[in-house]
């Protein structure tokens, strides 16, 4: 089997772009605090620079040049193996009686740009170099049907993942002979083979659709052939978020836990998002105060609008937003309706439109930027909104989340969330239900910062903003 991946090369990339990033956090801080009448020489922190191989040894001991590895837990580890590198690095100076020569507010500071050059570095180097062939490693897909080919797209659509198809194994040999550009190399039998004809070989295994007498054999042969097997269990719903492996009486179990159930992680979201609050007051005033003489400016009408959403526990609350509309856009609506089925048949299907009379200009800017969303903010400090969450729903689209309705109304809905940076409008209504349940089920503290550091991205792109 042929193919360019070079796993070593990868891990080498991303070694690289570690080094790079430090080597930038921690100038930055030393000159920084230099500028600000630092009163020590630069060469005193040069003598530091052989330590960064600490972060290093930390980074692969956290597994952090394994692949795939999701961007909640990558966030995760990042920011716990550099902090704890840099406490690490203040205890030696002071063991050594060094302290006095080393400022506590570079490590500080350095600690804190670490985590964000180390993290956006690794975006930066996926973006450039995932779609390379020697990206990656060499995985090769076990299934059969619908679910080896959803795997399969995933993979192809998402390369930054590292995992690389070379091929897949399918029962169906009177099927197509390949997928996507990916060639079938025989049945699932010929998996155990194939491995270990090729040692640095992944197989991907979708168990949906094989039997348990396949899955046993897959298993024997992995214990004396298979260097390396990921196994995905037809288990809809769950991700590696809050699902842990447990061992009962000899037997392979998992542990779900949907932490938004306990009041300690209850009490932890709270905490960031007063944090966020804190952080954010004094930009959104101004933004307000800015944005409300424009909205006055375009037309006539109150700044504000509020609307009904269902809050945490099915409780109705008023949702403040900018003004985006003109004053009589629901008769404006009407009479697009009444001329136009294909509008109402848009409606009715994402309750959006793509072209909306009854936005105005300064509303169009808004709702580009999402900006017309900033007035929830004040939702958020008195409670009756998350800044991270489900998307707040009127009582008329309880309906449309089905069985996941009660698990909808556990939270609080936020400003931003999983939908919002995961296609906004582009996506069908069925795909927001689907998200905002997987948001529940699965979330962390790592989650959040991830929605909220991918939603300036998504709004500086204005992807899915209309």
């Amino acid at each position: 089997m042929s193919h360019a991946c070079r796993p070593l090369l990868t891990k080498f990339t991303l070694i690289a772009s570690d080094v790079v990033s430090l080597v930038i956090a921690c100038a930055a801080a030393v000159l920084l605090r230099y500028a600000l009448d630092g009163q020590f020489t630069l060469g005193t922190y040069s003598r530091l620079l052989p330590v960064l191989v600490l972060f290093l040894l930390g980074y692969g001991t956290a597994k952090l040049y394994e692949l795939p590895l999701s961007p909640t837990e990558e966030i995760r580890r990042v920011t716990m193996v550099t902090a704890a590198g840099f406490l690490t690095l203040g205890t030696m100076t002071f063991l050594l009686r060094d302290l006095e020569a080393y400022s506590r507010a570079i490590f500080f500071v350095a600690c804190g740009l670490s985590i964000v050059t180390v993290l956006l570095s690794r975006v930066v180097v996926r973006a450039v170099f995932s779609r390379r062939p020697w990206w990656g490693r060499p995985t090769l897909i076990v299934g059969s049907g619908r679910s080896m080919r959803q795997v399969l797209r995933v993979l192809l659509e998402q390369p930054e993942m590292g995992l690389k198809p070379v091929g897949f194994l399918d029962d169906y040999e009177f099927r197509a002979r390949s997928y996507a550009g990916v060639k079938r190399l025989g049945d699932v039998e010929s998996a155990a083979s194939l491995a270990r004809d090729n040692p640095g070989l992944t197989l991907l295994v979708a168990c949906a659709e094989l039997d348990r007498d396949q899955m046993r054999r897959l298993l024997r042969a992995e214990q004396h052939m298979v260097g390396h097997m990921i196994i995905l269990p037809d288990l809809h719903g769950l991700t590696s978020i809050g699902v842990a492996c447990q061992d009962v009486g000899g037997t392979l179990g998992l542990s779900v836990k949907n932490r938004l159930l306990h009041r300690r992680f209850m009490a932890m979201k709270r905490a960031l998002e007063l944090v966020v609050l804190f952080f954010a007051a004094l930009p959104v005033a101004l933004l307000t105060l800015l944005l409300a003489i424009l909205i006055k400016l375009d037309s006539r009408g109150p700044v504000f609008f509020g609307h009904e959403r269902i809050g945490a526990a099915g409780k109705t609350f008023k949702a403040w937003k900018f003004r985006t509309m003109h004053v009589n856009g629901d008769q404006q609506l009407a009479e697009l309706f009444a001329r136009d089925p294909a509008a109402r048949e848009e409606w009715e299907k994402t309750q959006k439109l793509r072209e909306d009379p009854r936005i105005t200009r300064a509303g169009r800017l808004l709702r580009k930027t999402s900006l017309d969303e900033l007035p929830q903010f004040f939702n958020v400090f008195r409670g009756e909104m998350a800044v991270v969450g489900p998307r707040p729903i009127v009582r008329g689209e309880l309906e449309r989340y089905g069985s996941d309705v009660e698990l909808y109304k556990c939270v609080d809905p936020g400003i931003t969330g999983l939908w919002q940076v995961s296609g906004r409008n582009d996506l069908s209504y069925k795909e927001r239900v689907r998200l905002d349940a997987h948001y529940v089920r699965n979330w962390s503290m790592w989650l959040d910062l991830y929605i909220i550091a991918k939603t300036f991205v998504v709004v500086a792109l204005q992807r899915g903003a209309y």
